[in-house]
């Protein structure tokens, strides 16, 4: 069962403790290992992003520029989980910089 830790003592940590259940063989990782080395692309990733859900258009905008410069985006970035994001994200790095935003 896949689970997420999002602050401490939530559910997912305490089961997660193997102190507390040791019978439980969780395993926690990073999302992301290393950040992307163009800031700016990111910042104006997350522009683009923020003026398209308050205008109610979604993500398409967004997507459509990370899809575009996604090689410069990832340049320098190891995210942990990639290829099986299931988020409305292209990947766990487009998430997890969704994530750390604020608006």
């Amino acid at each position: 069962m896949p689970c997420t830790v999002i602050r401490p003592e939530d559910m997912a940590d305490r089961i997660l403790d193997r102190d507390k259940h040791p019978q439980w063989q969780g395993e926690r990782t990073k999302m992301v290992y290393s950040f992307p080395k163009n800031e700016k692309l990111w910042d104006t990733y997350a522009e683009i992003l923020a003026d398209s859900l308050r205008s109610g258009l979604g993500i398409t905008k967004a997507t459509a520029f990370y899809r575009e410069h996604r090689n410069a985006m990832d340049d320098g970035a190891h995210a942990a989980w990639c290829p099986w994001a299931r988020t409305i994200s292209l990947c766990s790095l487009t998430y997890s910089n969704d994530c750390s935003f604020t608006w």
